[in-house]
């Protein structure tokens, strides 16, 4: 982890933030593979800048806060592999009975320091999580004046690390970077499973994360959003600090990747591991930021409810795979208290590793240096793409949570929103529900949670999408509310190219307004309808679907295929030179690598 500290230096010298510099590693020894992408700055320019292939693994979940115990417990995390922990952490000043879940953690000099300290010991590095904000209520922190530590001047409510906090935390090279839990769910959530709980309830005051949407059109309220989701992440690149969203539902992962954060989704849990994937790392490739995934092993059941943990050994074993496959830049899984057993004999405390931190120890200390990866997520070439506004429907119309598109009272799920559904259906071979994305929605609650879904080639980018965005693809999905004049203007000339558009009547470029059905321009051909679930988008996009048991992808000059066995969670995976395929797609023996 000394590096961490020369790259600190490094990005406050030379201001570029987001991908930072790094060596490429000895494994990418396949010189086409070695990435190159275009990083944003912390003004939210693009420039290029080098990026390592290699993958950095965690847990997230919290250590004691006394020296002895915290020593136990980062030395039975370090025995399983992980090299960084995300701790949780809250404001220093917070008032008795406030919850902060952070066993102990605040945002002080000592704290920043010991857990540094303790962490150098085993060679990591840490993450401070800032998840007391989703939980806290107004007046819970207050500074030394007595003043609201989370409460901002436009109505938000966040802890946000900035100024003598900021450089007590920056002091140590251990301390890497900030992850926002559950970001999305911050901004969306109203009155559940949020700051004030049923006095908020009571008193109908709504403390949105980043911006205080009620009354704005859904454009107004992205660009809210954006903005000051941008303004605090360009505090922490400006400081060499990495700022993460942890996104527990598919919303607003592109709003954050283009406001400069790195993207963390969440497998498991209540995800749909390979669409979720598909959103994220197009989000990352878009905008230049890192693809970062945690298996969560908390579950949600109709029936159960939350539980932990909340999914089968084999599941996280098989996220755990993908996510290395798929090319994400760091996995850390939550919850270490999955992972890890204490145990006292003779008065003396050790750790023992649970059934699911076998699994993450094999993984991490014997499969991943066994088969070396030459290449991340950056190298994916993609075949399908979808165009959509990102507005912020996963599908929540059909959940447990109130339905208010970036949290504004007045904002809610339509037909026009919730019609990129039917498109997963459509390349899932009708296996996911035409109505959400997400196992929180009464669509799967006789659906046990596993990891395997179809997939071939797909990624999710926004309605600002360009040229470079859709170079190489085969088929585009046109979706949402909107979609911008220069984005039309690339789909044009993707389409006259060559290439496939299906696309929303209502979204067509100014010369095919009121047209429906099939059009050629060019080389390529138009598909408008009113209903993705039209018999003439069957026939048009069979051909780029995959099987209906496999995920495949183009990455570099190679194809990754995972292949579905005997149940969802029982997969092989396939990674072979593109040169080597046959004309029947026949998987041999010797591309196996699970």
């Amino acid at each position: 982890m000394k590096n961490n500290f020369t790259r600190r230096k490094f990005l406050i010298k030379t201001s570029k933030g987001i991908a930072g510099a790094a060596v490429v590693s000895a494994l990418a020894n396949n010189l086409d593979l070695i990435p190159k992408v275009l990083a944003l700055t912390p003004e939210g320019e693009k420039s290029k800048s080098p990026q390592s292939n290699t993958c950095e693994f965690g847990v997230e979940g919290g250590v004691p806060h006394d020296a002895k115990g915290m020593d136990e417990e980062l030395k039975a995390i370090h025995a399983l592999g992980a090299e960084f922990i995300v701790c949780q952490f809250a404001p220093q000043n917070f008032k008795q009975g406030a919850k902060t879940r952070n066993n102990g953690w605040v945002g002080s000099a000592k704290d920043f320091n010991d857990l540094a300290l303790a962490c150098r010991k085993y060679n990591m590095s840490y993450f401070v999580n800032q998840e007391a904000t989703n939980y806290s209520k107004e007046g819970d922190y207050l500074d030394e004046k007595g003043n609201d530590i989370m409460a901002h001047p436009d109505r938000t409510h966040r802890w946000d690390l900035t100024g003598k906090v900021l450089d007590d935390a920056t002091a140590n090279k251990e301390f890497r970077g900030v992850l926002y839990d559950e970001a999305e769910h911050g901004q969306m959530r109203r009155f559940s499973n949020t700051n004030g709980g049923s006095d908020s309830q009571s008193s109908h005051k709504v403390f949105p994360y980043f911006a205080a949407t009620d009354g704005m059109t859904l454009e107004q309220a992205y660009d809210a959003v954006y903005k000051s989701a941008k303004a605090v992440a360009e505090n922490y690149r400006k400081h060499g600090v990495a700022p993460m969203t942890e996104d527990v539902f598919p919303a607003m992962l592109l709003t954050f990747a283009r406001a400069g954060w790195d993207i963390g989704i969440k497998f498991m849990k209540e995800s749909l591991d390979p669409i979720y994937a598909a959103l994220a790392m197009g989000a990352a490739k878009e905008y230049g930021t890192e693809f970062c995934v945690t298996p969560d092993m908390w579950g949600f059941d109709w029936k159960l409810h939350d539980h932990f943990p909340g999914h089968p050994a084999e599941e996280l074993r098989a996220s755990l795979l993908y996510a290395y496959w798929i090319g994400a830049t760091k996995i850390f899984v939550e919850n270490n208290r999955g992972l890890i057993e204490r145990k006292t004999e003779n008065g003396i405390v050790h750790f023992e590793p649970t059934e699911y931190g076998k699994v993450y120890q094999w993984f991490v200390k014997e499969y991943v240096p066994a088969h070396p990866r030459s290449y991340t997520f950056r190298d994916i070439r993609p075949e399908v793409a979808i165009l959509r506004f990102d507005d912020s429907d996963w599908g929540q119309t059909h959940s447990r949570f109130d339905d208010n598109l970036y949290g504004a009272e007045n904002l809610h799920a339509s037909p026009t929103t919730s019609e990129w559904f039917k498109i997963w259906n459509i390349l899932t071979h009708g296996q996911t529900n035409e109505n959400t994305i997400s196992y929180n929605s009464k669509g799967y609650e006789d659906v046990p949670h596993e990891f395997f879904w179809p997939l071939k080639g797909t990624v999710v980018y926004d309605h600002l999408a360009g040229e470079k965005e859709l170079e190489g693809l085969k088929l585009v999905f046109l979706t949402g509310i909107m979609i911008s004049p220069q984005t039309l203007k690339a789909v044009r000339s993707f389409v006259r190219k060559g290439g496939v558009c299906v696309s929303l009547a209502s979204l067509a470029p100014e010369e095919f307004k009121d047209k429906m059905g099939k059009i050629v321009d060019g080389s390529g051909e138009w598909l408008f309808v009113k209903d993705f679930h039209d018999e003439q988008v069957t026939k048009v996009v069979a051909p780029y679907l995959g099987k209906p048991d496999e995920i495949s992808y183009r990455i570099g000059k190679q194809r990754l295929t995972v292949k579905k066995g005997k149940d969802r969670n029982t997969i092989s995976i396939y990674l072979q030179n593109e040169s080597d395929l046959t004309n029947k797609g026949a998987l041999p023996e010797s591309a196996r690598v699970w």
